[in-house]
């Protein structure tokens, strides 16, 4: 490792001099020394990583906290009334300052430990990037952190996410149901549709609301109506002629679904994430999404999106 004191660097200087005098131009000695060290630099960053989060103070429990106190808050912001599409939801500033700290710590619990919690990788970083350049002279696949990675600050907060997992409890609470969401196959369900299920889960379990089931029912009368949305060229909720049926119930009971629905319907988006965060932006479609549903159909044609929510059995 690298030393902070200049004596001791002049020495590691003189041993890396030595050695790579010693390899010359012998290839066999070369790939041993490659072997060896080999993991090297990114072991030290991850023991570099956890005494910099032990020395700050920082825990998944402190994490969490802030999760606990900003939950009501964002939830509060997203169920007020006055927070609405009449007005072009002049109010969506005071939802997305709500709900910050929560997708600050959710997606990246590191770089919020980082801002607000006192946690230095810098200094840190700083010295296994001159430990990679010292590996480098010996050969250049042991100086990179990585494809994308940019230096070792960068390596150490992606592998911080192993630290600090801050969804660990809700992803293991849901793990079955999610799960079976991934894995689930036939109708008109893609895996574009079943992306989109992940992220809204994720921001679901986010706000601390329970996940939703997908049914492939809801989904047939979500993609039928997307297509012919598609169609016409306009978004709508009840359309006299529509083949599949005039009311978002009436599509859903065609389809087989006995229950009663909640519809959300978009156009505009690219891929299910999009379509997830264009909602997120539409107050009353907004809540939609985070109510107490236990099951949702979607589909999409295009950039046309559907969503159909209920609250019944999740194997209706």
């Amino acid at each position: 490792m690298e030393s902070d004191r200049p004596e001791e660097q002049e020495t590691v200087n003189e041993c890396v001099a030595k050695l790579k005098e010693a390899i010359g131009t012998e290839q066999a000695l070369r790939d041993k020394v490659i072997k060896n060290f080999s993991g090297f630099k990114e072991k030290e960053a991850e023991r570099e990583l956890g005494e910099a989060i032990r020395g700050s103070g920082v825990t998944i429990e402190a994490l969490r906290k802030v999760l606990d106190e900003n939950r009501p808050l964002a939830l509060k912001a997203i169920m007020n009334p006055r927070y609405t599409e009449a007005d072009n939801c002049k109010l969506q500033p005071e939802v997305d300052k709500a709900c910050a700290p929560l997708f600050a710590v959710w997606r990246d619990p590191v770089g919020y430990a980082i801002e607000k919690m006192g946690l230095d990788l810098k200094g840190p970083g700083a010295s296994l990037d001159a430990l990679a350049t010292l590996l480098g002279g010996f050969d250049a696949s042991l100086a990179g952190w990585g494809e994308k990675v940019e230096n070792a600050e960068a390596y150490m907060r992606s592998r911080g996410l192993e630290f600090l997992n801050v969804k660990e409890k809700e992803y293991k609470s849901n793990k079955k149901l999610l799960e079976a969401n991934d894995a689930l196959q036939g109708g008109t369900i893609t895996d574009e549709d079943k992306r989109h299920v992940a992220v809204l889960n994720d921001y679901r379990m986010m706000l601390g609301k329970g996940c939703v089931t997908i049914n492939l029912a809801l989904c047939q009368a979500c993609t039928g109506h997307s297509k012919y949305q598609e169609k016409i060229g306009r978004i709508g909720h009840n359309i006299d002629g529509h083949p599949d049926g005039r009311t978002p119930q009436d599509r859903a009971k065609r389809a087989g679904f006995g229950g009663s629905v909640a519809e959300n319907c978009l156009m505009g988006a690219g891929d299910g994430a999009a379509a997830v965060w264009q909602w997120y932006n539409a107050a009353e479609h907004h809540r939609n999404m985070i109510a107490n549903h236990s099951i949702i159909g979607v589909g999409h044609s295009g950039v046309y999106w559907t969503q159909n929510f209920s609250g019944g059995s999740r194997n209706q």
